[in-house]
């Protein structure tokens, strides 16, 4: 009987740490699905501003196509070109897990 009672203290006592558990795994992966959407965010807001900058800088030393006095000789396409080829953010961050060595 006293053996019983042991290993149902035992049981209920690794129940309860299983549920922490759980309940601290759903804690991080909410957190970490929150942070995923951030750097999705940040991603698309650092290629938007890469891309009106590189614009804006081909427009100063182009002031003839800004102004429409002549023709832009593909370098709207190369400001967009450049603009894909900005690492992403999932990229850098695949890098610093592998530091960490995940």
């Amino acid at each position: 009987e006293r053996q019983q009672a042991e290993l149902d203290y035992e049981r209920h006592a690794m129940l309860s740490a299983s549920r922490h558990i759980s309940n601290s795994i759903t804690s991080i992966d909410s957190v970490t699905d929150a942070l995923d959407t951030r750097m999705q965010r940040i991603d698309g807001r650092i290629k938007d501003a890469v891309m009106r900058e590189t614009e804006a800088l081909r427009r100063s030393l182009q002031p003839e196509v800004a102004s429409g006095d002549a023709a832009d000789e593909g370098a709207l396409q190369a400001v967009a070109a450049s603009a894909a080829n900005v690492p992403s953010i999932s990229f850098l961050q695949e890098g610093s897990s592998s530091l960490r060595g995940h």
